[in-house]
């Protein structure tokens, strides 16, 4: 995924710009990133 930053030095993923196709998966990155079990990560999705 070019569109996520991984610093291993830092222990940082950060994510350079939103594409609505691959929510799925960088919610999980984050989710797993975060270090608590069960909290959301990503943005809601637009209802428009």
């Amino acid at each position: 995924m070019k569109f996520l930053n991984y610093n291993t030095k830092d222990k940082i993923i950060s994510q350079v710009k939103f594409d609505k196709n691959l929510t799925a998966k960088t919610e999980s990155i984050f989710s797993l990133g975060n270090g608590y079990l069960g909290i959301r990560s990503a943005d809601e999705e637009l209802a428009w």
